[in-house]
């Protein structure tokens, strides 16, 4: 009876040490030597039925207050993962952690990453243990932060749509993916409102797309890039500055042998054509548009030109001028021979007056 006694009070002391408990107060087992807690049926190792209460861990509130070991010991190389751990940080990275750790050993402190913390002000973070927003993401320099792929095809990008609602606004946000708000394949980010309409970028295969949309829903295609560097723009285009470059330029008019065309050829073709040689027609422009770039070159083609006429112009003007001063000294010099001769005249009439 003593030796029953005594191996019961040794039972319960082990238990009451353990501080293990069951809702039924007792730990059982089954024939098949598992254990189970809460149920007279384990179906594993270990089964624990919480029913409607949750099951509850707690630490000592040290370094690492409480935390669970998930172990592999087949896992014997380097790069295998033979430990995943949940821990809950107090003093270091206070939260719940998920890490991970190599099979010998060969990261720093044996931690190789933290895939997942759960911080304690609410801050999730992947791949770091110190998350500055509600979802911080850190990725390799140079490779993938993210990486989604279809389940039909491993090399194949799997959509990706991040909306964020606003009040009267259908949704507004980033996309990516195959078919994203049944547009093409590529990326959009998007902000549409149903009555004031909204604006999308669309980055394709072959060329990047700025569109706006009507508070109607209309779509317009305002402005889109090429993959061969041409631009469409639909639409008024406003600058501080633009640069345009283009070869050879128009300087060749100012060649010596160049063969600038005569003004009488020149007043022809107005005349015939009602418009000036080598510039397109305004009925041509109107149904094929204008290059600018070589418009441009026309024009400052017709404007050295017209240089040219001016600076031979001037010459010719200079000559005149210059013949007329020549005839304005000659024509004095016949007028004072001519007061001359008529006061000579007369002098030589009084004589001829006098003798008779």
């Amino acid at each position: 009876m003593k030796v029953k006694l005594l191996s019961l009070a040794l039972l319960a002391s082990s238990f009451t040490f353990a501080q293990l408990y069951t809702p039924a107060g007792t730990l059982q087992t089954s024939s098949t030597n598992y254990i189970g807690i809460g149920t007279n049926a384990p179906e594993a190792s270990l089964d624990i039925n919480a029913n409607s209460s949750i099951p509850i861990i707690r630490g000592s509130g040290n370094y690492i207050p409480t935390g669970l070991r998930f172990i592999d010991d087949s896992y014997t190389q380097s790069g295998q993962v033979k430990e995943w751990s949940i821990w809950k940080g107090n003093t270091w990275a206070k939260g719940l952690g998920f890490m991970r750790y190599d099979a010998v050993n060969s990261c720093a402190g044996g931690i190789c990453d933290v895939p997942l913390f759960l911080a304690d002000d609410g801050n999730i973070g992947i791949n770091t243990s110190s998350p500055q927003e509600k979802l911080s993401i850190y990725g390799k320099h140079y490779t993938s932060t993210i990486l989604l792929h279809a389940d039909n095809d491993g090399n194949a990008p799997a959509d990706l749509m991040i909306w964020a609602s606003e009040p009267g606004l259908t949704y507004s946000g980033v996309g990516i993916g195959n078919n994203i708000k049944n547009r093409l394949n590529g990326v959009s980010m998007e902000r549409i409102n149903p009555s004031k309409g909204g604006s999308y970028i669309r980055l394709l295969d072959n060329e990047i797309n700025f569109n706006l949309v009507s508070g109607g829903g209309l779509k317009q295609q305002t402005l889109t890039l090429h993959s061969n560097g041409n631009a469409s723009l639909q639409g008024k285009f406003e600058a501080k500055e633009v640069k345009v470059t283009l070869t050879p330029t128009a300087d060749f008019v100012f060649d010596e042998n160049y063969n600038l065309p005569k003004l009488e050829d020149v007043e022809k073709h107005i005349k015939e054509k009602k418009h000036l040689p080598e510039i397109a027609s305004a009925k041509v422009m109107e149904k094929e548009g204008v290059n600018v770039s070589e418009f441009q070159i026309k024009l400052l083609q017709k404007i050295e030109e017209l240089t040219l006429y001016s600076i031979e112009q001037s010459k010719q003007i200079k000559s005149q001028s210059e013949q007329i001063s020549l005839l304005k000294e000659e024509n004095k010099s016949l007028k004072i021979q001519s007061e001359k001769l008529e006061k000579f005249e007369k002098q030589l009439e009084k004589l001829l007056s006098e003798k008779k």
